[in-house]
């Protein structure tokens, strides 16, 4: 039983109902209304989320009818509804001692057991429920109704369940394959959620969505020529697809090829000309491909919807970074940290632009910032450590790189730019242990090495070494 499901289909019943009923409490003028009547009008407040003035129809209907059981069950599903749940379970003991073979007692008692955390006793009732059902149909739709509720409250794992239930007795039901489907996304067992979204398109071949959600769950294990062969398909079927054009053109930017992400975009937003995000994506792309003034003409579009857009301030200033023009730079990035104050980027590059407009100061608290929020980014340790040895303050860099190699275990980068500052203040035997370490790790990373002290390219220790490593 959907208890919150009309009992009607007549609509002009309803709302005939519904005035009779607001014109008896306006007035105080008795009415009479049968059972089903007031059950039409309590699922009405229900389907509305008016709950208060279910709860007083339903007092008011059990006073007229109080030896009826479908009353006390509606009853017992609206304190369900605003919570009260002792009082749902009292009412439903009674009903079960009178009825002990009506299935939706039990499924409504598994629904108030899983509301107060008690799973166990939860499945004993929904299993109980379905016992009770003898009829193969009401089996499969009782089966579904338990497994969507238990989506609903983000129980995954044990909603499969039910809904493979469903499955074992009808393998065509789309509506239980799209669930299972989902279900297997959820929890991240992604083979066999394609498993079963290709089911459904052995059915139903066409149905762009489908497609669509096969893509994204390509994307999660990242087989990208799948999920763009996917998104293809789903185009292929409708070409305005509004998502499937959005996702295959993340795909394709993930992936750097960002002159095929473009039209893409384009596509989305002359359909939704106020997502900012897009905008932002679109003009991302044009920066990567150096098309800088449509990079900043489509970033400032995404202002235009968004004011708070701050990957469109972050993308602006580094536009007007790599243009080396700092103080632009400066001013977007400000505006950019103030609506994230705790983004990890943004004072990475804040960081940069101060050193290059020498304010150090700010620089080295915004690298310090950066590193309390991703203390396993190798850039921004790295990135700080050349900070200080440009400062000539050699020591410290060796000693904030020894700390970032006791966070970042075994990462030939930092590994590397150690020695280099190591050979620099003489410590020669020390610097080619790290020298070393760094080869076994990534022997292709060695021109970080150089990028601190190029003059080592003539060491002949180093030449050695890396001869060994070759």
């Amino acid at each position: 039983m959907n208890f919150n499901e009309s009992q009607y289909t007549n609509k002009e019943e309803a709302n005939s109902l519904i005035s009779r009923y607001e014109n008896m409490m306006i007035t105080g003028k008795n009415q009479y209304f049968d059972v089903s009547e007031f059950e039409i009008i309590i699922d009405f407040f229900l389907s509305h989320d008016n709950n208060s003035k279910a709860e007083r129809v339903i007092n008011y209907a059990i006073n007229i009818h109080p030896t009826s059981n479908e009353l006390k069950l509606k009853q017992a599903y609206v304190c369900f509804k605003i919570k009260k749940y002792s009082s749902a379970l009292s009412i439903l003991d009674k009903l079960q001692n009178i009825e002990p073979s009506n299935s939706d007692i039990y499924f409504l008692k598994g629904k108030v057991f899983i509301l107060l955390n008690q799973n166990k006793k939860a499945f004993q009732y929904f299993n109980k429920a379905l016992e009770i059902q003898s009829e193969t149909s009401y089996v499969t739709d009782l089966c579904f109704e338990i497994a969507i509720f238990l989506e609903q409250e983000e129980k995954y794992e044990q909603a499969l369940k039910y809904f493979l239930k469903c499955y074992e007795i009808d393998s065509e039901d789309n509506e239980v394959i799209y669930e299972i489907a989902s279900c297997y996304d959820i929890i991240e067992k992604y083979e066999k959620s394609i498993e079963f979204y290709q089911k459904i398109l052995d059915i139903e071949p066409f149905d762009d969505e489908i497609w669509y959600n096969l893509g994204i769950v390509y994307n999660k294990i990242e087989d990208v020529e799948k999920a763009l062969e996917a998104y293809d398909f789903a185009l292929a079927i409708d070409e305005k697809s509004l998502f499937a054009n959005f996702n295959k053109a993340n795909t394709l930017a993930n992936i750097k090829k960002y002159d095929e992400a473009i039209p893409y975009y384009k596509e989305f937003i002359s359909q939704v000309d106020d997502n900012s995000q897009a905008f932002s994506y679109l003009a991302e792309c044009y920066r990567n491909i150096n098309k800088l003034d449509q990079a900043i003409e489509y970033y400032d579009k995404a202002l235009k919807i968004n004011n708070e857009c701050s990957e469109a301030f972050y993308g602006k200033t580094l536009v007007f970074y790599e243009t080396e023009n700092y103080e632009k730079a400066l001013n977007t990035i400000i505006k950019a940290i103030k609506i994230e104050k705790q983004n990890s980027d943004y004072l990475f590059i804040y960081a940069k632009i101060s050193t290059k407009l020498n304010n150090l100061e700010n620089a080295e608290k915004a690298y310090n910032q950066a590193l309390e929020i991703v203390p396993n980014d190798k850039e921004v340790w790295i990135s700080y450590a050349k900070f200080l040895f440009n400062q000539g303050l050699l020591n410290e860099a060796i000693e904030l790189l020894i700390k970032a190699d006791k966070i970042i275990i075994n990462e030939a980068e930092i590994n590397f730019s150690i020695a280099a500052l190591l050979l620099k203040i003489n410590n020669d035997d020390q610097a080619f242990n790290f020298f070393e370490k760094g080869l076994v790790i990534d022997f292709n990373k060695a021109n970080v090495f150089f990028s601190f002290n190029p003059q080592a390219k003539t060491n002949e220790k180093i030449k050695s070494l890396i001869n060994k490593y070759k």
